[in-house]
């Protein structure tokens, strides 16, 4: 279909909707207290507001045109879904559920409002203009982040109880990354921890258990000034 206009008044029962795929500019939901799941992504649709649908578990609306997005009160959506939009700042205010954010490909400098969810585990927010993350290390729940296409300097994630995953390749002014998590899962490196594509990376610290593994990959992917060790330091024997 090539739907430009849908219209959903009489439908108070409407619990899931899919309408990917189309021309469509508006929508409007808040008439629809049951609905649980919202598919509609790859249209035209330039602003959402969504505001107490107790019920909503899913929103998905990557690919359209969204400058204005607020999803407020809406304690059970696990899965947000809005990359590939025109986003710069969102309001999700009261969605204590929230556990994947997916934000990439926006215009996004800033996202420290993400720490105001309390269960967030996923986030992805690649392609933006964000040049600090320095908070994501006060996000007790975070497991995994996808940050590749950005402006940062510096990473740290070793506060992170939970962490399991990073992707965070082609950031110009990486300089420091800090992954010393202290747990000695089973890893596969190219596919948990690309760092490849950052061409100022100069310094990456991990466990002592997994200083070599780090090593050989940077190695292999010609970027042999990047120093590894577990101290947390440039300097070998600073403070662990």
């Amino acid at each position: 279909n090539l739907l430009s206009s849908i219209n959903l008044t009489g439908l108070p029962s409407l619990y899931q909707l899919s309408c990917s795929n189309n021309l469509l500019t508006s929508i409007n939901f808040n008439s629809h207290p049951n609905l649980t799941v919202l598919y509609c992504d790859n249209n035209l649709i330039t602003s959402l507001s969504l505001n107490g649908l107790n019920n909503l578990n899913q929103v998905i609306f990557t690919s359209n045109q969204l400058s204005f997005l607020e999803i407020i009160n809406c304690p059970q959506i696990s899965n947000g879904s809005f990359a590939n939009n025109l986003l710069s700042n969102i309001n999700l205010s009261g969605n204590i559920g929230l556990v994947n954010l997916s934000i990439g490909n926006n215009n996004f400098s800033d996202v420290s409002f993400v720490t105001a969810i309390p269960n967030l585990k996923s986030l992805y927010c690649s392609g933006n203009l964000i040049s600090n993350l320095d908070f994501v290390g006060t996000i007790s729940t975070l497991e995994n982040l996808n940050c590749s296409g950005n402006l940062i300097s510096t990473l740290n994630v070793s506060n992170n109880p939970n962490f399991t995953t990073l992707q965070c390749t082609n950031n110009p002014n990486l300089v420091s990354v800090f992954l010393k998590i202290g747990r000695e899962d089973s890893l596969s490196l190219q596919n948990a921890y690309p760092l490849n594509n950052n061409p100022n990376l100069q310094y990456v610290c991990v466990d002592s258990f997994r200083v070599n593994l780090f090593h050989n990959y940077f190695v292999s992917n010609n970027m042999n000034n990047v120093v590894v060790n577990s101290y947390c330091s440039f300097t070998p024997g600073g403070n662990f």
